[in-house]
């Protein structure tokens, strides 16, 4: 049995598909009964809107954890939007701006 895997999609030019990718890639890989993980990184949250959240109703994101102030599970959003570290990393979810998503089996 191996490990978890990182992917990651990164370009310095935007309107390149990186979004649109990482988002159809983990819901595929999620419905594929993949246990998935995304992170939106991008100011202008456009994974964390394209999953269905409203980035501006956020109110604690990867910021928060980079500055040493929250717990990385604080910010995980699991099964239908419970956040936290109930919401684990092997629970369906999305993703929460700027932040991170768990979605799998």
């Amino acid at each position: 049995m191996s490990g978890p895997r990182v992917l990651t999609f990164a370009n310095q030019k935007g309107g390149v598909g990186k979004t649109t990718t990482v988002a159809c890639l983990g819901a595929a890989l999620a419905e594929a009964g993949r246990r998935v993980l995304l992170v939106d990184l991008d100011p202008q949250a456009c994974l964390t809107f394209s999953v269905g959240l409203d980035p501006d109703a956020i109110e604690v994101s990867l910021y928060e954890v980079m500055l040493g102030l929250v717990d990385p599970r604080a910010v995980v959003v699991g099964h239908r939007g419970r956040a936290g570290p109930a919401a684990g990393v092997d629970r369906p979810g999305r993703v929460r701006g700027a932040a991170a998503a768990c979605a799998g089996p």
